[in-house]
């Protein structure tokens, strides 16, 4: 479902949504990177987790899972600055990507306007 989506969709595949009309075409880049999330979740979390502060399923819902659209090759292009430990703001403005704040109904509705 859509509930994870965090509002962020690059440029580009804004564009290539309204040329396509599909979701499909589109890469979804998680906030946090599958091992920099283990990482925390096995260190920083780990702690509040076994408390009882906080749960697994809080923190992939808030936090973990949340994810924005972008395209396949703009994906690969941040790896390599997630990797080097960037933040997000940094890592897209590395990898020459704008990330434009749309809803999922705003951008569904471009669907119905550009694609007869």
């Amino acid at each position: 479902g859509d509930e994870l989506y965090d509002g962020g969709i690059s440029k580009e595949a804004l564009e290539r949504f309204k040329s396509t009309g599909k979701f499909s075409e589109l890469t979804k880049e998680h906030r946090y990177p599958r091992k920099k999330a283990g990482k925390n979740l096995l260190s920083e979390e780990y702690k509040d987790i076994i408390s009882g502060k906080t749960s697994l399923k809080k923190l992939y819902l808030e936090n973990y899972g949340r994810y924005h659209y972008v395209l396949s090759g703009e994906n690969k292009k941040l790896v390599k600055h997630q990797k080097a430990g960037d933040d997000q703001k940094t890592a897209y403005s590395k990898a020459g990507i704008e990330l434009l704040s749309m809803s999922i109904n705003e951008i569904k509705s471009l669907k119905s306007k550009n694609i007869l």
